[in-house]
């Protein structure tokens, strides 16, 4: 399993009192395979964002539904469950994300993970079932997409202190941020190497994606990535933003950067109900809202900008733009009005 991954503990202990398991140990002579088609299956996920996220919801899913630690002999043992057991503890697990409150997004991306595992094991003949069957719950996504004003972000960017070396690597992320709309993990996962500024370009790996692709960039952020480099000094991290340890800048780092500086700038502190908190993929959201404002809602150019592979998430960012449902309820709502009046 590869070191920076949060992996899962994986022990030798007594395996859970599973539905179904003193039948399967009655049965089947259980193979001690657990170990080696995890690490297995978490080497086929081309993310680690991914990996850390299927890893997580294995362990959620054993601790919570089963009790116990992820073992080797519960892996195993749930692995061998009949069909109608092993599925039946899902749906459970299901119900209890659900009962518990969580997301649709959150219950579907832990049940797209067990999913996974589970083909995967299957294809190695380790099971004798599968969760197909077993449905994500419906999502609204995209709920909120407005993000924050161009002068807000402007607000936000004229607080760093461009002075010091961590405000010029400040500021060259969230230009990355804003003007080319990259996910956090993106700006966090680049390399040195991947920035040509003689190209003006930027060799990016997406969301989804195996090979690098190439991203151009604005003169302002050649400059400002540019700035950074000329300052950081000697770094034996092959990463672009390196913290000041000289280690790659995290993900969690990069999120608290965005809203000390958004706290500074006085634009929200994320506290109250009625308030947006101001993330790195808030002002990606803000940069695509921005970008549909500017060039009157094309939104086949914003899906060039936003590297969205699906062109109706780019029309609920419009949609949110405009505020056409909220438009929509007022119209409504004024001709009833006029006709009390009336």
């Amino acid at each position: 399993m590869a070191r920076d991954l949060p992996a899962i503990k994986i022990v030798r202990t007594t395996p859970p009192n599973l539905v179904g398991a003193s039948a399967v140990d009655e049965r089947l002579t259980v193979k001690p395979v657990a170990p080696g088609v995890w690490d297995e299956f978490l080497q086929l996920q081309i993310s680690p964002a991914t990996r850390r996220s299927y890893a997580a919801a294995l362990k959620d899913f054993f601790g919570r539904e089963l009790e116990t630690e992820v073992s080797v002999g519960a892996i195993e043992l749930f692995l061998q469950l009949p069909e109608r057991e092993a599925i039946g503890h899902v749906l459970n697990y299901r119900g209890q994300l659900l009962t518990a409150g969580l997301a649709a997004a959150t219950v579907n991306a832990r049940l797209a993970a067990l999913r996974s595992f589970v083909v995967h094991a299957y294809k190695r003949k380790l099971c004798n079932f599968r969760l197909d069957d077993i449905k994500s719950v419906k999502a609204q996504s995209y709920k909120d997409t407005r993000g924050i004003s161009i002068d807000q972000f402007q607000l936000l960017i004229d607080g760093i202190d461009r002075s010091t070396v961590m405000g010029k690597r400040d500021y060259a992320m969230l230009r990355l941020l804003w003007d080319n709309a990259l996910r956090r993990a993106e700006v966090c996962g680049l390399d040195r190497a991947d920035f040509h500024p003689g190209e003006a370009r930027l060799y990016l790996k997406g969301k989804g994606r195996i090979d690098k692709e190439p991203i151009d960039l604005a003169p302002a952020t050649v400059e400002a990535i540019s700035d950074w480099l000329a300052s950081m000094g000697e770094s034996r991290s092959p990463a672009l933003f390196v913290s000041s340890r000289d280690t790659r800048i995290s993900v969690d780092r990069l999120y608290q950067i965005v809203g000390g500086l958004a706290a500074a700038a006085g634009i929200t502190s994320g506290r109250q109900a009625n308030e947006r908190v101001v993330s790195p993929h808030k002002i990606r959201h803000s940069s695509i809202t921005a970008l549909l404002d500017l060039n009157g809602g094309d939104v086949r150019s914003a899906q060039a900008h936003s590297r969205h592979k699906n062109l109706s998430t780019l029309i609920r960012y419009d949609d949110g733009r405009q505020q056409l449902q909220g438009k929509a309820a007022k119209t409504l709502a004024d001709a009833i009005s006029e006709r009390e009046m009336d």
